[in-house]
């Protein structure tokens, strides 16, 4: 009997071992993973965080990209002196005339666009619309007053509005990088170098002779080049240099 009672106290203080896990065939575990990925409490994720960086209106956006990259370039133009004269202001005139005046109507195309905006991104995207519009206004303003200083502020102005808005697309969208293009020198052998690149007598390694496109060697130092390394044709047109 004390043995009994022995034996019933210790099997009540033993810890029960846990069943052993239920293993599930694998043709039924990846049967079931459609069901429940698409259960919202599972997943844990709104619909709408499953939708970030969707393409979205990259018609758009390149347009806006383009733009940003050509109010840099004219921005960069205007802070080093380069349109400062009466003329130059018919000039950026023109220049946002012509690529800037349709961008508010290209902002706002792209913000009915994009559905994953939530009410105050909305909001702020269309301000931000307004807020183009308001410098282009004053970049107009600077043009008819001749006054480079206001056209550089309203030009950054500009540049400043778009990298917000690209910005702000960019929490939502994937945004083209931007990309800014090759200035080229007014010097015409630095821009045959910059043009013509490895085909040029510089990318060859080799000089060109004053007022031409005829390659020579470069000159070793302290010697005077002989016209050894002349070649005998134009290295842009490949026509016979005459002798």
């Amino acid at each position: 009997m004390l043995a009994l009672t022995i034996c019933t106290a210790t099997a009540l203080l033993t810890p029960a071992r846990p069943p052993p896990p239920v293993q599930l065939p694998r043709r039924a575990v990846l049967a079931a993973l459609p069901a429940l990925t698409s259960l919202p409490a599972l997943t844990g994720l709104p619909h709408r965080a499953c939708a970030l960086f969707e393409a979205g209106p990259q018609g758009e956006f390149r347009d806006l990209v383009d733009t940003l990259s050509r109010v840099d370039e004219l921005s960069g133009q205007l802070s080093k002196g380069e349109l400062k004269s009466a003329d130059d202001a018919i000039v950026v005139l023109q220049t946002a005339t012509i690529y800037f005046k349709r961008v508010p109507a290209t902002m706002d195309k792209a913000t009915a666009a994009m559905p994953l905006f939530d009410a105050a991104e909305q909001e702020k995207a269309r301000g931000l619309s307004v807020s183009f519009q308001q410098a282009l206004e004053a970049l107009y303003d600077g043009c008819r007053q001749k006054a480079p200083a206001a056209q550089l502020a309203a030009c950054q102005s500009a540049g400043g509005v778009l990298r917000d808005y690209l910005g702000l697309a960019g929490t939502r969208y994937k945004v083209p990088a931007l990309s800014q293009p090759l200035r080229y020198s007014s010097d015409p052998d630095t821009f045959a170098a910059q043009y013509y690149g490895f085909l040029s007598c510089e990318g060859q390694g080799m000089t060109r002779t004053k007022g031409s496109n005829t390659c020579v060697n470069k000159p070793k130092a302290g010697k005077a080049d002989e016209g050894n390394g002349l070649l005998d044709f134009d290295v842009l047109t490949g026509k016979k240099v005459a002798e």
